[in-house]
């Protein structure tokens, strides 16, 4: 290395020595002018003899500060400066122990380095050598750009969310990403050689064969695959033909895209939606759809068009206000709005009209749903017309048989018991003359007997407070208010509207068990000092409110239970009343009762 060092030296300083050009010069120009590849003559001190126009195009020097005047280490990268001279020298020594073909970095007149391919020899019986330089700078570049693309290829076929296999004209497999592997469970090993039809599922054999083994078919289409624990995953296969060079067919690559979740919520779905549509169709409830902002029928099922009389084609498309399903528009909007209110209602009485014209009575529920993004209501009533008017009939028998037993109280034991008081009386009075003491046993005889007498009396008036006269419920209910301030010691009151006129006897006497029931809730559960009755009429509507002082009843309101509620529903309900039990402002306990006679 050292004496390669020296020779460097040694050449530098004689290289800018001018000399005459030879006829073998001219020669050589001539031959490199028709030379495509850059190309040099170089002499034994490394001097650049000669160039030609391609050497120029690819140092960016002309040829007159080129020949004769530069070595060629100039235009060497200095990394690889050493080797090359070492080269150079050693072809000089021993031509074959150097080699003739290598690759080195030239340095153009910009600065860019440019990868060559150079191939030297030595000229015959000299110790000048020629080289040529073919830039293959672009052609690297290509090389490591096509790498990087596959290698990005790679990475982006291994990690991609959906399934790529690769399978040969005869059906076996060559190449499956790894989410192949994952999908199925089996490891590429396993799978790689094996034909597809060992992991598909047999119902989609005839599938696989008529789709992906047909030359050309690209239409995609569904398949089912055994995973290696046995479950069946479902795939959307996206398929596409592979040519070869000579446009024979030769297999064909798929993706392979997951469908099991979406296959198995739709299934679910369709499950969901058949056992909806079976019991739609098939409740002895009515069942309807209708639009949310108009009322619109949408869909009905056939206890709904037994229960109104009405066909099919006359509900669908109509609403239930132009059907005059309710009583009036108002009628519907106060339902829509407590459906609005609480987000649905249920089982609450409702008036309703079928096709004859008929009132008829049920108990409805519903509740706001979206088809298509839009709200709908979801409704169903039961028909309770029959029950409810047994349950009236039952009451009316009942209350027919406590006014019976009012009045046989009233007409019969009553006056038996006021007769004994009387004898009583007048043997007291006899007695009082013969013998005082037994007159005395006389005087409490009677006085028990009188007592029986006002017991009698207020059991009479409990059970038959109202008699045929349905307007003597506001007297009845002042008589109650002022016996019940007597007997138990409260400040009880009774206001009313001048003219309080209810249409029945059975609703009268249903409303007066109401104020009843709740006063002695009020007194009994309440422990209340002031209780307030008031009864007022409004746009053919009965108000009835029972306020007290009391503790108030507690998680019995919430629940229903207990106290009598749920007999006051009932009877609220039979009289088509509403009927609301709840804490009073400042405490204790308000019941409100609505009766509407429209």
């Amino acid at each position: 290395m050292t004496d390669i060092k020296k020779k460097s030296k040694m050449v530098s300083r004689e290289k800018n020595s001018p000399r005459p050009q030879s006829e073998s010069e001219k020669k050589y120009r001539t031959i490199f002018e028709n030379t495509g590849a850059a190309t040099i003559l170089i002499g034994e001190d490394t001097t650049i003899l000669m160039v030609n126009s391609e050497f120029e195009k690819l140092s960016g020097l002309p040829r007159k500060k080129i020949e004769r005047v530069k070595s060629w280490q100039e235009f060497i990268d200095p990394v690889d400066v050493n080797r090359m001279l070492a080269y150079h020298y050693m072809r000089r020594a021993h031509a074959d122990t150097s080699p003739r073909n290598y690759q080195c970095r030239l340095i153009n007149r910009k600065g860019e380095s440019r990868v060559c391919h150079m191939t030297v020899a030595l000229i015959p019986d000299t110790k000048e050598s020629v080289a040529s330089l073919l830039d293959i700078t672009e052609m690297i570049e290509a090389r490591e750009a096509l790498a990087g693309s596959e290698e990005r290829y790679r990475l982006l076929v291994e990690t991609m969310n959906d399934g790529l296999g690769v399978q040969d004209e005869s059906g076996r497999i060559t190449y499956v990403n790894q989410q192949i592997v994952d999908m199925i469970g089996f490891s590429r090993e396993k799978i790689i050689g094996k034909t597809v039809l060992d992991f598909l599922h047999e119902d989609y054999h005839d599938i696989w064969r008529n789709s992906f083994l047909v030359e050309g078919h690209n239409q995609p289409f569904e398949v089912g695959w055994k995973k290696k624990d046995g479950e069946i995953i479902y795939t959307i296969v996206s398929p596409r033909p592979i040519y070869g060079r000579d446009g024979n067919f030769s297999g064909s690559f798929a993706v392979f895209t997951d469908i099991t979740e979406r296959k198995n919520a739709e299934e679910a779905v369709r499950q969901s939606e058949e056992k909806f549509s079976k019991a739609f169709r098939s409740s002895p409830d009515a069942i309807t759809i209708t639009k949310l902002v108009d009322g619109v029928f949408t869909d009905v099922n056939e206890s709904f068009l037994r229960i109104t009389g009405y066909g099919l084609d006359e509900i669908i498309g109509r609403s239930s206000v132009g059907l005059r399903l309710w009583r009036d528009k108002r009628y519907r909007d106060d339902l829509i709005a407590a459906v609005k209110k609480d987000g649905s209602i249920h089982n609450r009485e409702i008036e309703f009209y079928v096709k004859s014209g008929e009132k008829r009575f049920g108990l409805y529920s519903a509740e706001v749903i979206r088809l298509g993004g839009d709200p709908y209501l979801l409704s169903s009533f039961s028909d309770i017309t029959d029950q409810k008017r047994l349950g009236r009939e039952i009451l009316a028998i009942s209350e027919k048989e406590r006014r019976n037993i009012g009045q046989d109280l009233h007409d019969d034991l009553q006056q038996h018991l006021i007769g004994i008081e009387a004898l009583a009386s007048l043997l007291e009075g006899r007695l009082r003359k013969i013998s005082p003491q037994d007159a005395r046993s006389a005087e409490e005889i009677r006085g028990l007997v009188s007592e029986a007498v006002e017991k009698t009396r207020r059991m009479a008036r409990g059970l038959c407070p109202i008699y045929l006269n349905e307007n003597a419920i506001v007297p009845a209910i002042r008589d109650f208010a002022g016996n019940i301030s007597e007997v138990f010691g409260v400040d009880c009151t009774f206001a009313s509207d001048r003219k309080i006129i209810i249409r029945d006897n059975t609703t009268a006497v249903h409303l007066y068990n109401i104020i009843q029931e709740s006063v002695n809730n009020a007194i009994r559960h309440g422990k209340a000092k002031k209780i307030a009755i008031r009864l007022r009429a409004a746009e053919g509507r009965i108000y009835l409110t029972v306020e007290d002082n009391g503790k108030g009843i507690g998680a019995a309101v919430k629940t229903g239970e207990g106290l009598g509620i749920n007999i006051m529903k009932y009877r609220a309900a039979v009289i088509g009343a509403t009927l609301e039990i709840g804490v009073r402002k400042g405490g204790g306990t308000a019941v409100s009762c609505v009766i509407n006679q429209k």
